[in-house]
């Protein structure tokens, strides 16, 4: 079971730009890409490949004038290629644990608490990707949430790395605890 972590009309779209991000969503989320623009003035070779990676995913693509992308995306920081996705459904907690694969080993959970800062939570994602985590736990409230500013800062790690919504984060833990998992803890106030 899924959930919408934003709130919005589940028929809202979210804009991811930039050629890692992009492609990250096209690997990974295609089924939430509602359409790719690419840049007219892309190299031919990328934007040809960009092109089949959407065809072979099943996603609409508009070849457009680079002046709607800059309209749509100010800035530049687009790289000449933007995606049009809903937004990225967290996973509830029973139907992650239920997907958890004993088989596999150990499992590497990353839990963050009271995050504010989208930048913060794609460099997270990140490491945790990087790190051979099987999924992430953020509370729904008082917490960032999975955004396009976390798929580009992540690099697209959000998208590959399940997200899980939890409303309680002590009773998330008690649930791991309960499940076999070791709980450690960082916490970046000094000397408390």
């Amino acid at each position: 079971m899924s959930v919408n972590p934003t709130g919005k009309d589940p028929g809202s779209e979210d804009l991811v730009f930039g050629k890692n991000a992009v492609k990250a969503v096209l690997d990974s989320l295609p089924e939430h890409c509602s359409v790719v623009l690419v840049s007219e003035k892309m190299a031919t070779n990328e934007r040809e490949q960009f092109l089949e990676t959407c065809k072979r995913a099943g996603v609409r693509w508009q070849l457009v004038h680079p002046s709607r992308i800059d309209r749509i995306c100010p800035g530049g920081r687009h790289q000449g290629i933007i995606a049009k996705m809903l937004p990225v459904a967290l996973t509830d907690l029973e139907s992650f644990l239920k997907g958890l694969d004993p088989v596999w080993g150990p499992s590497l959970i990353v839990l963050v608490d009271h995050l504010q800062d989208p930048q913060n939570l794609g460099a997270i994602a990140r490491s945790a990707e990087v790190f051979g985590a099987d999924g992430m736990i953020v509370p729904r409230r008082r917490s960032v949430l999975p955004t396009s500013t976390v798929m580009r800062t992540s690099s697209g790690a959000i998208a590959r790395v399940p997200v899980v919504g939890v409303v309680n984060v002590v009773r998330a833990l008690e649930e791991f605890k309960g499940n076999g998992f070791w709980v450690v803890g960082l916490d970046h106030s000094k000397g408390k």
